[in-house]
């Protein structure tokens, strides 16, 4: 598993995202904590190794930041 901080803005926070990621690429994200509010977010999780590039540039794709801590 790769631990990821996932940073969400303003503009894409109210968008049910890391839903349509789980739910297109059918791998399990295991969320450790969040952190949402109107001005954005942010969401440390864990997502399986084998995954990992798959599964990050979809969340970039959709506006998201990307950062291992």
């Amino acid at each position: 598993m790769v631990r990821v901080l996932l940073k969400f803005s303003e503009k894409v926070v109210e968008q049910p995202i890391t839903a349509q990621v789980i739910l297109e690429h059918g791998i399990p994200i295991n969320i450790i904590s969040a952190r949402i509010e109107p001005q954005g977010g942010e969401i440390l999780a864990e997502i399986p190794s084998t995954h990992f590039e798959k599964v990050s540039n979809t969340f970039r794709e959709k506006g998201v930041t990307v950062t291992i801590p």
